[in-house]
């Protein structure tokens, strides 16, 4: 799917660059590097598949608080529960809702 992303946008996505949990940045370190992405970014994708806890919880909240068009793909019940309202009257993200991920997802982001 980021391939086929790649086609039409610069993208950043940083588990392409860890292969193991040693690979991780430091919490500090990371708030500065992911909400300095979201920040010159144009769209924050999140792709959440299964239910459980991520700090990308914290950027889609950073996204969402700094005004940016936002794309939520996955099963609706693995999406947390305020996430869900972030698509409706006067909020700016979409929904794309999956169960699994292929190359025609890309298309519709």
């Amino acid at each position: 799917m980021i391939g086929k992303l790649r086609e039409r946008y610069e993208v950043y996505c940083e588990l392409e660059r860890v292969a193991d949990e040693s690979d991780y940045d430091t919490p500090a370190e990371a708030v500065v590097k992911d909400f300095g992405k979201i920040d010159g970014a144009d769209l924050f994708v999140l792709v959440h598949m299964k239910k459980c806890q991520t700090s990308a919880f914290m950027e889609l909240g950073y996204a969402y608080a700094r005004g940016k068009e936002i794309v939520l793909v996955g099963p609706k019940d693995a999406l947390p529960y305020m996430a869900l309202g972030l698509n409706g009257p006067g909020h700016p993200a979409r929904r794309i809702e999956v169960e699994r991920l292929d190359e025609e997802v890309a298309g519709r982001i």
